[in-house]
């Protein structure tokens, strides 16, 4: 499994257990953000019953994820290994996951 990808899933899981939802069952929503015209993180937003959608944001310029509750409330920062790449796109993230 290639490092981001270990990564990616691992943020879904914190996100879905701190917010009490189960990853198999939860729709989740990647979107790039850009910085200067280029790509320097990824949105991660679970969607969960009752419009509940924690996100959590992978910045890879600055290695870390920031964690967000579904009321915009920061609960939680971890840094990332520096060697961990960004996914090229999202179409390889889909392409492999469903």
């Amino acid at each position: 499994m290639e490092p981001w990808r270990a990564l990616l899933q691992g943020i879904i899981e914190t996100v879905c257990s701190h917010e009490d939802l189960d990853p198999a069952q939860s729709k989740v929503d990647l979107r790039f953000l850009v910085k200067n015209d280029a790509r320097c993180a990824l949105e991660i937003a679970v969607n969960g019953p009752r419009r509940m959608r924690p996100t959590a944001v992978w910045s890879w310029s600055d290695s870390k994820v920031l964690y967000y509750d579904s009321a915009g409330k920061r609960w939680k920062e971890d840094p990332t290994e520096s060697g961990v790449v960004a996914p090229p796109n999202l179409l390889e993230i889909w392409g492999k996951n469903g």
